[in-house]
């Protein structure tokens, strides 16, 4: 991943890279809603590795980005999701996670 500039641009402002990047962990779903957008519930084969997810987080903080936001599926049942939050905050980003907070337990909110 690489960002270019365009040399022969009259414009001041040059596009930069996202500061918000939106990574799908996996399509595994503790519920099965109907109405589901992303018609959640079974993981799907060429899902990343935690190790792919922290090699794309370590890219995306050298180009700037600033946020990432960890959806699903639901991205608690990711495997190591503990492991790429903590990557994220070591390379300064803010983190979030959509979720449907139904394993939410005392013991994950402190983590």
């Amino acid at each position: 991943m690489k960002i270019t500039e365009n040399k022969n641009s009259s414009c001041c402002n040059m596009f930069s890279f996202a500061d918000t990047v939106y990574i799908e962990l996996t399509r595994k779903c503790n519920l099965f809603c109907k109405h589901c957008l992303n018609n959640s519930g079974k993981k799907i084969d060429n899902e990343l590795t935690k190790n792919e997810v922290i090699d794309l987080i370590n890219k995306l903080a050298l180009e700037g980005v600033q946020e990432i936001r960890f959806t699903g599926g639901e991205p608690l049942l990711f495997e190591g999701i503990y492991e790429i939050i903590s990557c994220a905050h070591n390379n300064g980003l803010r983190t979030s996670l959509g979720t449907n907070a139904t394993l939410i337990t005392k013991d994950v909110a402190h983590n």
